[in-house]
Formats: structure tokens, C-alpha cells, sequence
């Protein structure tokens, strides 16, 4: 019998209501992440809250109870996590640093468009007409939702190649979220994000050693450890098992259409804290972006039933 810790999500309503709340907490993590930037270099930071997002996540894995892992299951979990939690981790860190906010939002809102394409690929679900329609005004939105006049400037090779990694870096998380489901079957979504997470993150620790060597710990505030501790352990602990559990409970295309929210949640973060003025298009690229989720979210001919717990 396996033992764990997870997300019940037998409700509807209990699972959207999840995943709203993390991208709540995503749409807040980008401004805290760009605060601690401030004062740490990106890659230590990153390296140092996964290894902290790791500790955590393993303590609570074997306080509640192990499942016996074999080899092939092992070594699954070993590619997936450096995939979704080493190679998207690097990829996302130096692009954003190399392009613009508002365009990464824009990239990263493809996610739900890769993982339809990979799910119709290898037969994990299938997307009806509705929930391509739902995936396509959710896109949409986005693109309303984005100020494209105010991305437009002449920037050069650097956006260019930082647009290049943060398309890479949304593919990996596609990939990441496809190739889990069928691992969910026989592990609980903590225990799934917890081997992950800690598989993945000794890539990110090696790529930044030079990173560490040479960040200035002692000069970090405490507002900039506080935003390390709040990505760490909401954004990435909390976030991830809720994750998949959507992932779990209702497959992966649905649950990756609710991304679309996180530049949402973020414009109206930077509104209210930063005084940004909404404009009327990117309320209405707001209003299809919950179009899209509710089209996608309840499109009843779209994928396979959702998988038995193991």
C-alpha cells in the first residue's frame, strides 16, 4: 500500500481553486524574484532555492512514508527532472535576463500549445475542437494582454537570443508536464515533485558554481533572503504538488491552460504595487484568457479519463 502526502483533488472545484492559487503565487514570484535579483547573480540564486525547495520537499517524502522505487522508474525521474528542474531552470534564468518581461510572459503562454501537440504525439489525450478553441482564445488574450507597442525597440542580437532561450525553456516545461502523468500513476504528486526537484537539482548547482564562488552573500538584505524563501517554498514547494496534482486529477492540457493566468495575475501585481496603468485591451485579453480556461476546463470530449491512483 503506498503511503504519502497529497493534494486531494477530487472536486472541481477544490482543483481550480488550486490552481488558482498558484498563479497567484507565480504572478507574485516574478516580482520577488526580480527584487532578489537585485542583490544576488541569477544562477546562485536559483541553484541555492532549489536546493532549499529540494530539502524540504525530501523531509516531508520521508516523514510521511517511502515508495520502493525501481531502477527504470528511477532513472524516468532522473531525465524528467533534468529536464523540467535543471535544463528549464537554466534555460528560463538566462533568457529572462536577456529579454524583455512582457515577451517572456508571451512565450511562456504558449505552454498549453506545446503540451497539446505533445500529447496528440504520443496518445496521452486528445483535444477536441473545443479545447483547441479554448487554447486558442486563451493565446489570444495574451497577446492583448501584452503591451505590444512598448516591446518594440531596437535591442538587438542579445533579445533576440534571450527570445531563443525562453522558447527553449518553455518546451522543457511542456515536456516536463506531458511526461509526468504516467508516473502519477503510481506516486503521489509530492512524491513525483520531490524525486524531481532533487534529481534536477544538482545540474543547476554544477552550471553555477563560478556564480557562487563569486556572489557577496553578506551584502544580501533580508528582503532579498525573504523573496529566495518565499520562491523557494511557495513557488516552488507548494506550487509544484499542486501542479501535479491538477496534472494527475485532470490531465495535462487543462491544467497547463491555466498558465495563461500567471501574466495576468502579474500585470494587476504590477498595477496596484508599481502604479502600471491596465489598458482596455489587456482587460479584454484578461476576459479571453478566462474564456479560454473555462472552454478548456470543461471541454467534455477532450482527453482520457483521468488516471487511478496506483
Amino acid at each position: 500500500m503506498r503511503v504519502g502526502v497529497e493534494i486531494r483533488v477530487k472536486s472541481i472545484s477544490v482543483v481550480d481553486a488550486l490552481l488558482l492559487m498558484v498563479m497567484v503565487i507565480w504572478g507574485v514570484n516574478f516580482t520577488v524574484v526580480k527584487v532578489s535579483l537585485r542583490e544576488m547573480d541569477s544562477l546562485a540564486f536559483n541553484s541555492i532555492r532549489f536546493s532549499l525547495a529540494s530539502v524540504i520537499l525530501l523531509i516531508l517524502v520521508f516523514s510521511t512514508g517511502v515508495t520502493r522505487l525501481d531502477r527504470r522508474t528511477v532513472a524516468r525521474l532522473f531525465a524528467i527532472g533534468l529536464i523540467g528542474n535543471g535544463l528549464y531552470q537554466v534555460l528560463f534564468i538566462l533568457g529572462i535576463s536577456r529579454t524583455f518581461a512582457g515577451v517572456t510572459s508571451l512565450i511562456l503562454a504558449s505552454t498549453p500549445i506545446f503540451v497539446s501537440i505533445l500529447n496528440a504525439l504520443i496518445g496521452i489525450e486528445r483535444v477536441g475542437v473545443r479545447g483547441w478553441v479554448g487554447i486558442g482564445s486563451s493565446f489570444l488574450g495574451i497577446l492583448l494582454m501584452i503591451n505590444i507597442g512598448s516591446l518594440v525597440e531596437p535591442v538587438g542580437l542579445p533579445s533576440i537570443l534571450g527570445d531563443l532561450l525562453i522558447l527553449a525553456a518553455t518546451a522543457c516545461w511542456a515536456i516536463y508536464t506531458v511526461l509526468s502523468r504516467p508516473l502519477l500513476s503510481s506516486l503521489s504528486p509530492l512524491q513525483f515533485v520531490a524525486y524531481t526537484v532533487a534529481l534536477g537539482t544538482p545540474f543547476l548547482v554544477l552550471v553555477s558554481i563560478p556564480s557562487l564562488v563569486n556572489q557577496n552573500f553578506a551584502a544580501v538584505s533580508w528582503l532579498g533572503w525573504a523573496g529566495l524563501i518565499f520562491s523557494s517554498t511557495l513557488a516552488i514547494g507548494f506550487a509544484y504538488v499542486v501542479w501535479y496534482s491538477g496534472v494527475r486529477e485532470i490531465g495535462s492540457t487543462r491544467t497547463a491552460i491555466y498558465e495563461n493566468l500567471s501574466p495576468v495575475v502579474a500585470v494587476l501585481f504590477a498595477w496596484q504595487v508599481l502604479g502600471e496603468r491596465l489598458l482596455p485591451t489587456q482587460l479584454l485579453g484578461a476576459a479571453l484568457v478566462f474564456l479560454g480556461i473555462y472552454l478548456t476546463r470543461f471541454s467534455s470530449h477532450q482527453e482520457k479519463n483521468k488516471l487511478s491512483p496506483g
